[in-house]
């Protein structure tokens, strides 16, 4: 119920009385005019209009759960509902739309209520329940369901507390995506709660020797929701199919929509085909024959014409047993020369518990010594369940000990009801629950009815909600029937909602047909507003192939933005290979607008590969433009990799330019693909005076460990700074933990600054603890911020809670904001509450703009609402001002 102008609510009292009366007397309640929980909202249509009601009430809705007294197939709906016929409201002049929202979510609680009710029966099954079971859990649900109804009153002051109504809200909604699997009324759709005999299955597992595991069954029904598979066993062959929320399709385990495997003593052979049965030739290939010879399996790969042909460079895989009984796999090319498979292996061996899982890999090199692959790992461990789901892996590197370097090594995996991934779990080496390289140590994930994944959250080791070095702790995503967007947005705890630095909230999604799109800039209460730049609103024109081909700019009233630059429009090309060709900028009145010096085109070309080849600027009238430093063509060359080799600058005229110091630059490329080496051009293609080479060596892991400079006779040389080299140093995690400089002869030295060194202190969450600065007597040194250290102390959740910067005597001292302490209060969200400032002697202090305190107002949006800012003296300096 709501009361006039303070809208307050009073639950369902009827429902109340009904939960004491029994089961019988719960079957026997009925009215035909009921409305069942659907994800269609109520509306006022759904409300009996009376003239008056008690007190100062505006509205009353009644809700309840309806459950049989057995579960039969003539009654085996268990829903929650609402009752029109004694569900009240007074004249519609009374009422508004939070009125109708607040009464929906009490709605929505009965429905996950209901939710869990149904899991409960379907996971008891249809042996194990009975009229005492079915009453006990009925009474219990709907006790937790008024329990909830009144906590939610109670914290939201009956909506009155805006903040807190929107936050019920966001969690209901939560609970309601924690529950999705669960909404189907009907208790005998899931197979869970009455088995029997079906060819369709949830997840599939293919052994090393090509048998298919099968797990989470359903019914046929069923496969309209999500992927699933159906299985068909034909003599000696097998057929799998993939369905996608019903529709047969390519995906999937085997990534088409039908796979036959036929087996005999000889050969397995396996055909992969596309919905409408032809071979699917879309892949790297179609057909895979095995062949079993005396002492070896040996593969081959066919394209759709059974023409033989390699893959990767790979032309036939030979796998042979060892002694221990576990498969050794090597692979050869045309010429059958043993070589590298894609991961850049020699040899692997799987290892096979009894029902053919592989439950070690193990990567070696063409002389049988462990080799990492290309992601530096060379044995992988992996632990399944009784439904073939993974539930632990561990990687390895080529020396036996943990892949530290990854940013997870140990992992633990739970599912949920349907085998899709509900908990990540990250583990140390003794495997104890620990931060991965972002900081964190589990995440937790929930998926629509048709497996979209829609939220995950991130947890630290005490299962506390953390940002990590993303910044936020929920990720949250809706979908249409289609599959396509609707909502996304990210979170801190309690969900506030996470702004990016252009002040875009969530962004959701308006579908007015197959070729227009509208994204909006919503904030937490899904109000549209304009971000820094002045946009509310993307409205986006697809071509047929989903491109945007045309993108605008609207503000909160769907008028043209008001962009600092004037631009507002743009427009795209694409070839018929899908690569961007041209892009445009225009303004408001559909005139081409430079966005950057003269520049208001851009064209690009692309060789047969694909790669970009050259582009071209044009001004506003579509002439050659200057474009920034006279470049008006950039060139591209590349290597039998695809990889960039060459870029150059040209003006209009085709003439060589410079651009940022050269004209054209050469880049010799690492085997893994990295720059190895930088060579700069002028426009006389002669190496440019000064630095004109710069050498990077890498370490096993691929990261950056020394960058040196050398001029154009091959000599090293100074760069800019006054540094000849620099070394980059990593911990045994491989997180980055400083650096040093060194002069021509390779000895320690000072850039122009003074400084020679940084070394950074991390903590278990990989963020820095200590930042010190040295000069090239490893003598501590003032760094460029004006202190030698600066000390962090964090919380438990990875947030910043004290920061101190300290003098080259490791003393305090001011930084150049003229402040040596800096202490934080943090909202349960994570975001600061407030700043005080302290001088080297531990007292309140201003810094360079007058102000010692700064105190912020929490509220679900997450940006910083300045509440009031004090100088030292305890002085309000602002207020009411939004930072």
């Amino acid at each position: 119920m709501f009361k006039l102008k303070t809208l307050y609510f009073i639950s369902g009292i009827l429902f109340v009385a009904l939960l004491y009366t029994g089961l019988t007397e719960r079957k026997k309640y009925t009215t035909s005019n009921k409305v069942i929980w659907s994800k269609k909202n109520i509306t006022w249509d759904n409300f009996t209009k009376v003239e008056k009601k008690e007190k100062d009430y505006v509205a009353t809705i009644n809700y309840g759960i309806y459950c049989p007294e057995s579960i039969s197939w003539l009654d085996s709906d268990v829903y929650a509902y609402m009752d029109p016929d004694k569900s009240e409201k007074l004249a519609d002049s009374m009422l508004d739309d939070q009125v109708l929202i607040h009464e929906q979510y009490h709605f929505n609680i009965t429905e996950y209520h209901t939710r869990l009710l149904r899991k409960e029966i379907v996971k008891l099954g249809k042996d194990k329940i009975n009229d005492k079971t079915l009453d006990s859990l009925f009474n219990k649900y709907y006790s937790e369901n008024e329990l909830m109804q009144l906590e939610y009153d109670s914290v939201t002051d009956h909506s009155v507390i805006v903040e807190k109504q929107r936050y019920w809200e966001m969690k209901i909604d939560d609970l309601l995506r924690q529950t999705a699997y669960f909404q189907n009324t009907d208790i005998h759709s899931y197979y869970q709660y009455d088995t029997g005999d079906t060819k369709y299955f949830r997840k599939i597992y293919r052994t090393f020797n090509n048998d298919i595991l099968h797990s989470f069954p359903i019914y046929e029904e069923n496969t309209k929701y999500g992927e699933s598979y159906k299985i068909v066993e034909k003599g000696n062959e097998v057929i799998v199919y993939f369905f996608k929320n019903g529709v047969l399709k390519n995906g999937g385990a085997f990534n088409t929509a039908k796979v036959s495997i036929k087996k005999n003593k000889e050969l397995t052979e396996i055909k992969y085909f596309n919905p409408n049965n032809t071979l699917n030739d879309g892949l790297d290939f179609c057909i895979y024959k095995r062949y079993n010879k005396a002492n070896k399996k040996v593969g081959h790969y066919y394209n759709s014409k059974e023409e033989r042909i390699s893959v990767n460079k790979i032309y036939q895989i030979e796998s042979k047993i060892d002694p221990q009984g576990c498969y050794i796999t090597s692979y050869y090319d045309i010429n059958l020369k043993s070589i590298k498979n894609k991961y850049g292996i020699h040899y692997k061996k799987n290892t096979l518990d009894s029902l053919g899982r592989t439950i070690e890999l193990d990567f070696f090199d063409s002389n049988n010594i462990p080799k990492n692959d290309i992601d530096f790992v060379s044995k992988v461990i992996k632990e399944y369940d009784s439904n073939h789901q993974l539930i632990g892996y561990k990687e390895y590197d080529e020396s036996g000990t943990f892949a530290k370097h990854l940013y997870s090594y140990n992992s633990k995996y739970e599912y949920d009801e349907r085998g899709n991934l509900k908990r990540n779990i990250n583990l140390n080496q003794d495997s104890e629950i620990a931060p991965n390289k972002d900081g964190i140590s589990i995440y937790t994930y929930t998926y629509d009815l048709y497996d979209n994944r829609t939220s995950s959250k991130r947890f630290n080791k005490f299962n506390d909600p953390v940002l990590g070095v993303d910044d936020y702790h929920m990720e949250l995503e809706k979908f249409d029937k289609k599959g396509r967007t609707l909502f996304y947005g990210k979170y801190y705890p309690g969900y506030v909602l996470s702004f990016n630095d252009e002040k875009w909230g969530a962004s959701k999604y308006n579908y007015l047909n197959d070729s227009i799109v509208y994204v909006r800039n919503v904030d937490v209460f899904n109000d549209v507003f304009n971000d820094n730049s002045g946009v509310a609103i993307l409205k986006k024109h697809l071509d047929k192939k989903n491109r945007v081909k045309k993108l605008i700019y609207l503000d909160t009233n769907n008028n043209y933005a008001q962009t600092k630059d004037e631009i507002v429009e743009f427009q795209y090309l694409y070839d018929n290979r899908g690569n961007k060709t041209q892009e445009s900028t225009l303004d408001s009145l559909g005139n081409l607008k430079e966005f950057q010096a003269d520049v208001a085109i851009v064209k690009w070309d692309y060789d047969l590969n694909n790669n970009k080849i050259k582009t071209t600027y044009y001004n506003s009238s579509s002439e050659l433009a200057n474009a920034n430093q006279n470049v008006t063509y950039n060139t591209y060359k590349y290597n039998n990799k695809n990889q960039l080799i060459e870029r150059a600058n040209f003006n209009k005229n085709m003439e060589p330019k410079i651009l940022d110091g050269f004209f054209k630059r050469k880049f010799i490329l690492s085997v893994t693909g990295r720059d190895s080496i930088i060579l700069n051009y002028n426009t006389n293609n002669k190496l440019v005076k000064g630095v004109c080479k710069t050498v990077y060596i890498y370490n096993k892991y691929d990261n950056n460990t020394s960058e040196s400079f050398f001029n154009k006779n091959n000599e090293p040389a100074l760069n800019d700074s006054g540094v000849s080299s620099i070394k980059y140093y990593y911990n045994s995690k491989q997180q980055y933990i400083g650096y040093a400089y060194f002069d021509e002869n390779g000895k320690k030295t000072n850039n122009i600054d003074g400084i020679s060194s940084n070394n950074q202190t991390l903590n278990e969450l990989g963020y820095v603890v200590y930042d010190t600065y040295f000069d090239k007597n490893d003598k501590p040194v003032i760094g460029p911020e004006g202190y030698y250290k600066k000390e962090y102390k964090w919380n438990e959740k990875g947030e910043t809670i004290k920061i101190r910067t300290f003098g080259t005597n490791n003393k305090l001292i001011e930084d150049k904001s003229g402040v040596a302490q800096y202490l934080y209060t943090i909202q349960n969200s994570g975001l600061i509450k407030s700043v005080k400032r302290y001088d080297r002697n531990g007292r309140l202090t201003n810094n360079i703009d007058g102000i010692a305190e700064s105190h912020y107002t929490s509220y679900l949006n997450g940006l910083y609402y300045l509440e009031k800012e004090l100088d030292y003296l305890g002085n309000e300096i602002s207020k009411d001002s939004i930072q």
